[in-house]
């Protein structure tokens, strides 16, 4: 996996997108989140913003409420100022609704991060092993392959409801 190239650009970026597909399940919602975190300890700018809701019974693994479904006056605003866009277990952009439109009209650098096989010539750099059995463990790969120690237990419960 390049969590190199992963780990550079997300190095060189300020202003970042997360999301995932419609009707999200646990392992979309969960790699968010585990990301999330650990970007704002980044100190970076960080929007989690799905097109569709959060299901009710996925509610405790964002207790802070970060999660933002998609409102077109205010979202695309948003979008203009981001640099980066990563994608969790999306399986087809198309699955991203208006966000994928959006990330291509403002020529946000796109990085998917998925355990689905799928034609991923849309995002500019496709992070995809259909080894792993979800998302949330690449995540959590990527977290210990740069050695990341501060994971809160919002981050583990993520996670973990990313694997489950």
């Amino acid at each position: 996996m390049n969590w190199k190239s992963l780990n550079k650009i997300i190095s060189s970026s300020d202003n970042i997108l997360l999301s995932t597909h419609m009707n999200p399940d646990g392992d979309g919602i969960g790699s968010e989140l585990g990301m999330y975190y650990y970007l704002k300890d980044l100190g970076k700018e960080c929007h989690i913003i799905n097109i569709s809701n959060t299901p009710d019974y996925l509610d405790f693994i964002d207790p802070d409420k970060i999660i933002e479904k998609w409102k077109n006056d205010i979202h695309e605003n948003i979008l203009k100022n981001i640099d980066l866009a990563i994608i969790f277990d999306v399986g087809d952009y198309k699955r991203l609704g208006q966000i994928s439109e959006s990330i291509k009209k403002n020529h946000i650098y796109s990085v998917s991060i998925d355990h689905h096989p799928y034609d991923d010539s849309y995002f500019d750099l496709p992070l995809v092993d259909t080894s792993y059995p979800a998302t949330g463990q690449m995540v959590w790969s990527y977290l210990r392959f740069i050695n990341y120690t501060k994971l809160s237990i919002i981050q583990a419960t993520a996670l973990y409801a990313a694997l489950i």
